[in-house]
């Protein structure tokens, strides 16, 4: 019968904090509070951030049932819905729920989405603390994990509740399976499998986590039990995994956010996969040039050079086998980057959704795997000089993370600073421009704003949302040949999408085409009842 051996080095490692009593209760104490401090020195400045117009309206500042709280029908809806091509039900009565208690308003989405990430660093302290034992060792992750610049994004972005909450659930059900793999139980296997249930209904980025189960199977305090017993105690997960990857498959279908194989063929995406690891890699490791979208090579002039690929796959490669083969030396280097490499998997690009090459929030979980493997190779200091000489190191690279993590954020305080920053550090960047121009228009600069999206459509001629936005530029700028002419071009892209629907109908309800305001009536019906509802408020059919 195969059996798992435990690690010399991790043998002595305790099942909970170092040092016992009083004294670690209140060391413990410090460093949370710590931890707290470095989340507000960084991002307390989001309290006076607005909404930005990528996504936000969708989620919460145009959508009338989330704005409404709780009722019934937008209960039902946040069960039912694909709307913005996912199925999150948790993420919609959250942000309901901020609605319904303090009244929602920017601040307050904010405020809860910090509040969020807060919970979620130390969630991460106190989880590694008590399976290593390794107090230190364990905060310094947390602390990269709450000031890392990669993760400003999934913190100060209000539409990514749902990586906050996704990550927040998914630790509570480590934590749950690590309490049931140190004495097996069903009500804390149960719970372990409650915890996926809740994350991949905030987003369904966590059904990796029965892989990661069995790296904490393997270490630090690896289990005795077979391979077979193993296994067959993640098969529920694998079942939660394989239906929530199924009704993402068909909701981001359905939302037309889908690549098809000749917009990007199999080839771009593996190329696109491989230099993707590459560079959350890099920029874990040198944050600059972060932007809120990367444009995706097929949608560029400039792809990407074959040496660059061939380079990152060896780099990939070279580091995968080298932890693979000094798994039993270093199994701290092989949990921590077998984390990174799987936990990407879902978001990598190999099924592509929307334009984007990579996205710094698809790193929020990933990187604790990173930033574990890194800890965990430092070398245990044994004199006073040499544990204040990495202390000090240690204190230096938190203090530059969170400075320039600081500076991230600010580019997040409304639209146009944001995709200004997105195209000062990126090139041929379609969606930064679109929206730009969106921005522009919102703020009545209509002539800057027909030309960022003019721009956005000569480097993607098939995007609907730029010709869509384009034609409500025109309109409000009194073209309304450019805008009909624009408009029907978004309806030939997007003729069942919801959005384009409503604002073709609402500029023929402009120009009084009354037929045509009550055949997209009609389709709107069928594609979104509760945008329908409103359109017809909007344009008197009720």
């Amino acid at each position: 019968m195969l059996r798992m051996s435990r690690s010399p080095t991790e043998a002595v490692a305790a099942p909970g904090p170092s040092g016992g009593g009083r004294k670690s209760l209140r060391v413990h104490g410090a460093i949370a509070a710590g931890l707290l401090a470095l989340v507000a020195l960084v991002f307390s400045q989001v309290s006076d951030f607005g909404f930005i117009n990528f996504d936000d309206p969708s989620y919460v500042a145009a959508n009338v049932l989330v704005l409404r709280g709780f009722t019934w029908r937008g209960v039902a809806w946040a069960f039912s819905t694909f709307e913005t091509g996912n199925w999150h039900p948790l993420t919609w009565l959250s942000l309901m729920a901020d609605v319904e208690v303090f009244g929602g308003g920017a601040r307050v989405h904010h405020l809860v989405n910090l509040a969020l990430h807060a919970a979620n660093t130390l969630l991460l302290f106190g989880l590694l603390t008590g399976i290593t034992g390794q107090r230190w060792r364990s905060a310094l992750v947390a602390v990269l994990f709450a000031v890392h610049p990669l993760h400003v994004e999934s913190v100060v972005w209000i539409s990514e509740r749902k990586d906050l909450l996704s990550t927040f659930f998914g630790l509570l059900s480590i934590g749950a399976y690590l309490r049931y793999a140190r004495a097996r139980s069903i009500p804390r296997y149960a719970l372990a499998v409650a915890g996926m249930v809740l994350s991949v209904s905030s987003k369904p980025m966590l059904v990796t986590l029965p892989a990661v189960f069995l790296l904490f199977d393997l270490w630090p305090r690896p289990r005795s039990e077979t391979w077979r017993v193993l296994l067959l105690e993640k098969v529920p997960f694998l079942a939660i995994a394989a239906a929530s990857s199924l009704v993402t498959v068909v909701a981001q279908t359905r939302g037309g956010a889908v690549s098809t194989l000749d917009a990007i063929p199999f080839t771009a995406r593996l190329s696109n996969a491989v230099v993707s690891y590459g560079s959350y890699l890099v920029k874990a490791i040198w944050p600059t040039a972060l932007a809120v979208v990367y444009p995706h090579p097929a949608f560029t002039s400039d792809p990407t050079s074959p040496a660059v690929v061939a380079l990152c796959a060896a780099a990939l490669a070279c580091i995968s086998i080298i932890v693979t083969v000094r798994r039993s030396g270093w199994p701290f280097l092989f949990f921590g980057w077998a984390w990174f490499i799987v936990t990407l998997v879902p978001v990598i690009g190999l099924v592509q959704v929307g334009m984007q090459a990579m996205a710094d929030r698809y790193s929020y979980f990933p990187l604790i795997g990173i930033f574990v493997a890194a800890t965990w190779s430092l070398p245990e200091p044994t004199t006073r000089a040499a544990r204040l000489a990495l202390g000090i190191v240690c204190a230096t690279v938190a203090l530059v993370a969170a400075l320039v993590a600081r500076v991230q954020t600010t580019y997040w305080r409304d639209s146009q600073t944001l995709f200004r920053h997105a195209l000062a550090v990126t090139h041929d960047n379609a969606t930064a421009l679109r929206n730009l121009g969106v921005a522009y228009v919102e703020d009545r600069d209509y002539g800057r704003g027909i030309a960022a999206l003019r721009e956005s459509i000569r480097l993607v001629s098939g995007d609907a949302w730029a010709w869509m936005n384009l034609g409500i530029a025109q309109s409000a700028a009194g073209d309304q040949a450019g805008a009909d002419r624009a408009f029907r071009e978004a309806l030939r892209l997007r003729p069942e999408d919801a959005d384009v629907l409503y604002n073709v109908g609402i500029f023929a309800m402009t120009q009084r085409n009354f037929e045509t305001v009550r055949a997209i009536h009609a389709r709107l019906a069928v594609v979104n009842p509760t945008l329908a509802d409103e359109f017809a408020g909007r344009t008197g059919l009720r």
